[in-house]
């Protein structure tokens, strides 16, 4: 299977599956996925986000709670580039970053609430590793984060096994119905949605 998308997942997921609204690619085809890396940091301070790029594991996705404050970015080119080369797959970022076109040019998928051209001061450390509550959705370091241009799920980690499985048989499934409908079948028949007409 390829690196499942956030609707894919958020499909197999079903009920199983918490959907993060409002957050922004810094470029369009940025594409994150993998287990959390959990940060809270306080609004015009990015020191945590320092601690979490020095700490994270390659293959986990940052996650900063910076409270969805856009008085200054918590996030810039340099930082991206940082994360990249430690080996994260990837910064979802409650709050503003800045540099966005940098961001793009390191080719590092990070996702926003919006932007601002204002530094962030270094002072306070913050919290890492801890649960997070962005608009009512939970996130704990080690649930599997999934971020694209149609948005974020969170799946919690003693999903995730399963989650992936369901995601595979429902890419094959998706992948039979396309191979069909180049052929010119209809979606009507293919889903037995007719019956719903009379």
């Amino acid at each position: 299977m390829t690196s499942p998308s956030s609707a894919l997942v958020a499909s197999a997921a079903g009920s199983r599956a918490r959907v993060l609204g409002g957050f922004t690619p810094a470029w369009p085809a940025a594409v994150a996925l993998g287990p959390a890396l959990t940060a809270r940091a306080v609004p015009r301070d990015n020191l945590a986000l320092h601690r979490a790029i020095d700490e994270v594991t390659p293959g986990e996705m940052i996650v900063l709670d910076g409270g969805a404050s856009l008085d200054a970015a918590f996030c810039g080119d340099l930082l991206a580039l940082a994360a990249q080369r430690r080996g994260a797959v990837g910064l979802l970022v409650n709050g503003a970053v800045r540099d966005v076109l940098g961001i793009a040019a390191v080719g590092f998928p990070v996702f926003h609430r919006g932007t601002s051209p204002l530094k962030p001061g270094k002072e306070v450390p913050g919290e890492l590793r801890v649960p997070l509550e962005i608009d009512g959705v939970r996130i704990e370091s080690g649930d599997l984060v999934v971020a694209d241009l149609d948005g974020v799920v969170v799946v919690a980690a003693g999903d995730v096994e399963r989650v992936v499985a369901d995601a595979a048989t429902l890419e094959a499934e998706e992948d039979e119905l396309r191979a069909r409908i180049e052929e010119g079948a209809s979606t009507l028949d293919l889903m037995n949605l007719r019956e719903r007409l009379r």
